[in-house]
């Protein structure tokens, strides 16, 4: 959050998933939905987050694709035709 405040949110970030959340083998699905509804949240409110990410087993992949997309979908929605971030001139 630092790196976007500074820059005004004029820059895009990757952040690569926790690893060690993805997995753990005691991971459900909801804690993996809330995990990545959680880092959305906190990094990436206002646009400009590409997450990435290793899954190792089938249900982490579905659930992370699928919460990224439908989460991300709803947190936007009304914001089509907007940039992400303020454009750089």
């Amino acid at each position: 959050r630092q790196v976007q405040k500074a820059t005004g949110g004029r820059l895009n970030l990757q952040v690569t998933l926790d690893p060690y959340v993805l997995q753990d083998p005691d991971i459900t699905e909801d804690a993996l939905r809330r995990y990545v509804r959680e880092t959305i949240d906190r990094l990436g409110r206002n646009g400009g987050l590409a997450l990435a990410f290793k899954a190792l087993t089938p249900m982490v992949y579905r659930t992370v694709i699928d919460e990224i997309f439908h989460y991300s979908r709803a947190l936007y929605a009304g914001r089509e035709g907007q940039p992400a971030a303020p454009q750089l001139d």
